[in-house]
């Protein structure tokens, strides 16, 4: 008996005390060896090979890091959240050998990145899985997972999965979380995001109607989308009705981006918005009718867009002349100018798409909040030694002052989480990165690339090579590379020449197949370096934003090069073909003195399918010389109609006049 037991008793007792599955099959081998029976080695064997698996299993989980409750109950490190902001925090916890001392904690995880992944390819019901990471990606928004590249180089953190944190003591430094576990730690990094949205039930929208609408950044909320754009498709093939119709609420990117994934898989896409056009909030109308048009034409028509409207409620209606059908929704909008116009609609479905998610679901001690978002200092800091990054921090007010819009973009993520987590390791340094928020409709072949503060109100110069037929290397667009320019008057500066402007916003336009920006990367640090410019004049301006065009987008704006006129009377006489003669030394030089020389700009042909726009606020026109606010005279003011003659401008001609001693009219 001692003799048949001992081996068995040493065999489970190496299995037992060895970690790694090769030391486990070296002991089953040297088992095998011995001078026991062939059904004890088969045993054996078995014993083995099952231990063995089950070590493999064992390292994988410790290999990912993930664990299902905290092993302790102080962390030195404690990040909040698992978007790209807490994976970028991750990298440098991992780059400086400290990753041992750091738990995550994050409501969801996946290893795939979310634009990879093929929608509904995958049977998780987690949030942000398939179309809807597809969609939220090309948005650069923060809901996207971690990618792959953390699981595989990630050892030693605790990563919690399915809890998140709920609300932190920066007083005490104790974080509790969704289960009531107290965490204790040194120092923590809050990168959540915000909440996800949800649909008015039970104010906008009856209680009836509640399946009838949805929001857009669940994997539930596109499984039912995804159901009734196929019904309407299938009905469509068979002759029994129109395509699914579905409205989506919102003038924002989000919207944008979801309608083109609607019209992308089939629908016809009502869009509801309070601005006064579509996309107006961002661009001029001649580029956001550019979108509208590529939406157009890839759905064939089926695209409509309502302005200043705003849904008063939604209710469940039954359609009319088809029992057997489901319920449809019917829309009532009103005017945001006149509460009493209320037109209604019937749609299949309403998605609700702000481009604004809810505030950070997440409560702090000491802390302030403003825009959905955590005040923080130039430092990132929320509280003593509590920091946020991403979209957990507000961007509109306090030390980080760039658009909104920004909230949602994968750069600013990614930078204000490395930043946040030098910091807490010692760097101790103000933040200053300007961000881009990358916009990706590939549906509709257009990728923009948002710097600074994108304003549709604002001054804007646009600069586009044109196609001049609406083909599919544009989807039905005619811009197909270029750049839109935001300017505004820099603080306390006065109208006329003496006005000075700053580039405050810039879009990087990328639209067709054929024709693209080759060197973005360039494109976009030449972008920021004319953020950060000083206000300069007019004229400097335009020299510099024609410059960058030239430059890094390879648009040519002129035919040839300028002619070197000595007077506006010589100008006009080239311009009209006819042969001047030739002055005298005398006549030259008083022509000289007289009269102003006309812009260079004036006498060139602008070279064709190139379109080069000035826009002022509620209107669109195209370039023309008497519009250009070119200076005649440094005391005279701008030549442009709307300034020339102002009170404005005439009372500051008349001070500036007095200041240099000069006599006044």
């Amino acid at each position: 008996m001692f003799r048949t037991a001992s081996p068995f008793q040493a065999l489970l007792d190496s299995l037992r005390l060895r970690s790694h599955p090769h030391h486990r099959l070296k002991d089953i081998a040297r088992f095998v060896d011995s001078r026991h029976g062939l059904r004890l080695s088969i045993f054996g064997l078995a014993l083995g090979c099952v231990g063995g698996s089950w070590a493999l299993a064992e390292d994988r989980a410790s290999y990912d890091g993930t664990v299902k409750k905290p092993t302790r109950s102080f962390y030195r490190y404690l990040i909040c959240g698992g978007g790209i902001a807490a994976q970028e925090a991750l990298k440098v916890f991992v780059d400086e050998n400290v990753a041992s001392d750091v738990l995550l904690v994050s409501q969801d995880w996946r290893k795939e990145g979310g634009q990879a992944v093929e929608p509904h390819t995958g049977a998780s019901s987690l949030p942000g899985e398939g179309i809807c990471s597809k969609i939220l990606y090309g948005i650069g928004s923060v809901f996207v997972p971690l990618s792959s590249s953390i699981s595989t180089a990630v050892r030693n953190p605790e990563i919690l999965i399915g809890r998140s944190v709920k609300k932190i003591d920066s007083a005490s430094r104790v974080a509790v979380l969704d289960d009531g576990v107290e965490i204790g730690f040194e120092r923590c990094l809050i990168a959540v995001g915000s909440s996800v949205p949800q649909a008015p039930i039970g104010k906008v929208v009856s209680r009836d109607a509640a399946k009838l609408v949805s929001g857009a950044q669940s994997k539930a909320d596109w499984d039912r989308i995804d159901s009734i754009v196929k019904q309407g498709l299938e009905k469509a093939q068979g002759s029994q009705g129109a395509r699914a119709h579905l409205t989506v609420v919102g003038g924002g990117w989000m919207s944008t981006a979801v309608g083109a994934e609607l019209v992308n898989r089939g629908a016809d896409v009502t869009f509801s918005y309070a601005e006064p056009g579509f996309m107006s909030r961002y661009f001029p109308k001649y580029i956001a009718q550019d979108i509208l048009s590529r939406l157009l034409w890839a759905s064939e028509g089926g695209v409509e867009s309502l302005s200043y409207a705003a849904v008063r409620y939604v209710i469940a209606r039954q359609p009319i002349g088809e029992p057997e059908r489901s319920l449809e929704a019917e829309v009532h909008i009103g005017t945001v100018f006149d509460s009493f116009s209320i037109v209604d609609f019937r749609t299949d479905h309403v998605i609700f798409a702000p481009t604004l998610s809810a505030p950070v679901p997440l409560y702090v001690t000491a802390a302030r909040m403003e825009d959905g978002g955590f005040l923080v200092s130039p430092e990132l800091t929320v509280a003593s030694d509590v920091y946020a990054a991403g979209a957990s921090l507000s961007v509109g007010s306090g030390a980080i002052e760039y658009a909104r819009v920004m909230r949602w973009s994968a750069d600013h993520a990614r930078a204000t989480g490395r930043h946040a987590a030098l910091n807490i390791l010692g760097a101790r340094q103000p933040y200053s990165y300007s961000p881009s928020l990358s916009v990706n409709l590939d549906s509709l072949r257009l990728r923009v690339h948002v710097h600074g503060d994108l304003d549709g109100s604002s001054e804007s110069f646009g600069y586009f090579s044109r196609s001049k037929t609406r083909d599919e290397s544009t989807c039905g667009g005619q811009l197909e590379k270029g750049v839109l320019f935001c300017v505004k008057p820099a603080p306390l500066s006065h109208r006329g020449a003496t006005q000075k402007l700053h580039i405050s916003g810039v879009a990087l336009w990328d639209g067709s197949t054929t024709t693209r920006i080759e060197d973005l990367d360039d494109a976009q640090e030449a972008v920021r370096k004319l953020l950060l410019n000083a206000p300069m004049k007019r004229t400097q301006l335009e020299k510099a934003m024609d410059n960058f065009v030239q430059e890094y987008l390879d648009i040519s704006l002129f035919q040839d090069e300028p002619r070197i006129t000595t007077s506006v009377a010589a100008a006009e006489s080239t311009e009209a073909g006819t042969e001047l003669e030739q002055p005298n030394e005398g006549s030259h030089e008083a022509n000289e003195e007289t009269l102003p020389t006309k812009p260079l700009r004036s006498t060139r042909k602008p070279s064709p399918g190139v379109i080069w726009r000035r826009h002022k606020s509620a209107r669109t026109l195209r370039v023309r010389p008497d519009e250009l606010l070119w200076v005649r005279d440094e005391w005279d003011g701008a030549v442009s109609p709307d300034t020339h003659e102002d009170k404005v401008s005439m009372a500051y001609r008349e001070m500036l006049k007095k200041a240099a001693g000069a006599p006044a009219n």
